[in-house]
């Protein structure tokens, strides 16, 4: 059998170390990687553009968070706003991709309040233009740290950037996910008495109450976040047990149970696929 014209010209002796062929085979098997690389990124960008700007929103909610806590540069109700137009971009964004057309119907409706993108769009407007309270910046910041290191090892595998200390603190973070979820319930429970007394001390809307408490009931009921539920019910089983101890006295443990009673007739209704 003859041999295949390229091995020939590969085992040919005649063609020199510094042969033009040499050179061009050479050069050709050292570009094909770039090439390929070159091709993955661009296959990324295009296919992941809506995560790429969410993931520069969030960022940008990372950065105002910590000039809000430091404020070096700029005005702390300027990275208060800015935290908050974020964070209604990234869930008005998400709740555009994660919706049908557009319907005018109750049941288009009734879909958009069970997404949980349309609750943090909800969050962003009632405290866009309320009175300042630190405790608000909670949850946009810590989503924005839990979501913007998950999309970043997907960068990095991308990228096939290895920088192992960045890879060893997102798997940290991302470890420490049901944590993270749990301090956004608890705060955003531990907001609406926050919001009650500012209105009490004259610095707060007199609607922002009621508006919070739908965002609250939106939060209770909703079916792929059931951490603000959960986190409702381990405080009302932890002040239970407080108020049965015998050395609680007897109207405190009366009031308890008022206000836990009074409490569970303002909590929506929960559906079965909850």
């Amino acid at each position: 059998m003859a041999p295949h014209p390229e091995d020939m010209s590969t085992n040919d002796s005649s063609f020199p170390s510094g042969d033009s062929h040499a050179n061009t085979t050479s050069h050709t098997t050292e570009s094909a990687p770039t090439s390929a690389g070159s091709s993955s990124w661009g296959q990324f960008l295009v296919v992941e553009r809506i995560n790429i700007i969410l993931w520069i929103l969030r960022l940008i909610t990372l950065v105002s968070g910590f000039f809000f806590l430091f404020p070096l540069i700029g005005k702390q109700t300027q990275w208060y706003q800015r935290i908050l137009l974020c964070n209604g971009a990234i869930n008005a964004l998400r709740l555009h991709t994660r919706l049908p057309r557009f319907r005018p119907s109750r049941e288009f409706l009734a879909n958009i309040l069970t997404e949980d993108s349309c609750h943090n769009l909800i969050y962003s407007m009632i405290f866009l233009f309320s009175s300042q309270i630190t405790l608000v910046i909670v949850p946009p910041v810590l989503y924005a740290l839990l979501h913007s290191i998950i999309f970043s090892v997907r960068v990095l595998d991308a990228f096939r950037l290895n920088v192992t200390a960045v890879r060893n603190m997102m798997s940290k973070v991302t470890l420490q996910q049901i944590s993270l979820l749990r301090i956004i319930a608890c705060t955003e429970i531990f907001l609406m008495p926050a919001i009650i007394a500012s209105v009490f001390v004259g610095k707060g809307n007199l609607f922002v109450p009621f508006m919070y408490y739908r965002f609250l009931t939106l939060r209770y009921a909703a079916r792929r976040n059931p951490y603000c539920r959960m986190m409702f019910s381990e405080m009302k089983m932890a002040i239970l047990e407080l108020s049965s101890n015998p050395r609680c006295p007897a109207f405190v443990r009366g009031l308890v149970y008022q206000i836990i009673s009074f409490l569970g007739r303002l909590a929506p209704p929960i559906s079965a696929a909850n």
